[in-house]
């Protein structure tokens, strides 16, 4: 199965789940957007556009990734995987499709997100800014999507290992806080991480740190393929 067609497979069967529009359009846009605005009354004086976009973005990053978690789950345990392992042509595309048909479905939360920023924060996203994040956003995601699949190949009782380790990892990232607000101990470990560089790089666009964002996310893709593809031979060599 190819890219087209595991997405067309994977994106119908989504659609069918009446509780993904729920989840999509109201749900996540109201828990991305909302808390900030109570903050904003009670604590911050204002926000930026920068912060507020990269907020959104982690909220499709974690979301989607939990949901790749998921579906990488079902189709390991009912032995699609397996099939797929069968069938000739490369596994690459089929993930990909897998991947895609959850992006396409938490994008129309990010657009309504956008959206409500306006009335309810007072916030307007440049054109720039909004191109910068979302492809940023996506790179980032779909290279964590790869580690996410490595991780579950591994260990089949990994969700909570998932979850925890995106929650850290929101931290590590600066979305929320700055790298001063880390302990000195960790500041190092989050200077080098692509989730990082993205977030340094959404709120000061410059060459320096559009490099140090390319470098680190050839770095962290170089690495998620690396231990999908042993995962998936270790799976391979397990009988499946």
């Amino acid at each position: 199965m190819g890219l087209v067609a595991a997405f067309i497979a994977f994106g119908t069967k989504q659609a069918r789940m009446p509780t993904i529009y729920v989840k999509t359009l109201v749900l996540v846009p109201v828990n991305l957007v909302f808390p900030y605005a109570f903050l904003l009354k009670g604590f911050v004086p204002a926000y930026a556009p920068e912060d507020i976009a990269l907020i959104i973005g982690w909220g499709f990053t974690y979301n989607s990734l939990v949901d790749i978690f998921l579906l990488t789950d079902e189709v390991v345990r009912s032995q699609q995987l397996d099939a797929a392992l069968l069938a000739p042509g490369r596994l690459t595309g089929w993930f990909l499709g897998l991947h895609l048909s959850v992006y396409s479905a938490y994008l129309p939360a990010v657009a309504v997100s956008v959206l409500l920023a306006r009335p309810i924060l007072g916030l307007v996203f440049p054109i720039g800014l909004a191109l910068l994040a979302t492809i940023g956003v996506l790179v980032t995601t779909e290279t964590l999507a790869w580690v996410i699949l490595a991780i579950r190949l591994t260990n089949s009782r990994s969700f909570n290992l998932v979850t925890f380790t995106l929650d850290t990892l929101q931290v590590m990232s600066c979305v929320l806080y700055p790298l001063t607000a880390l302990p000195w101990v960790l500041r190092p470990v989050s200077t080098v991480l692509a989730s990082a560089r993205l977030s340094f790089l959404v709120r000061t666009i410059t060459l320096r740190n559009a490099g140090l964002w390319l470098a680190a996310s050839v770095v962290l893709a170089g690495t998620a393929v690396y231990v999908a593809r042993r995962a998936l031979v270790a799976y391979r060599a397990r009988g499946a």
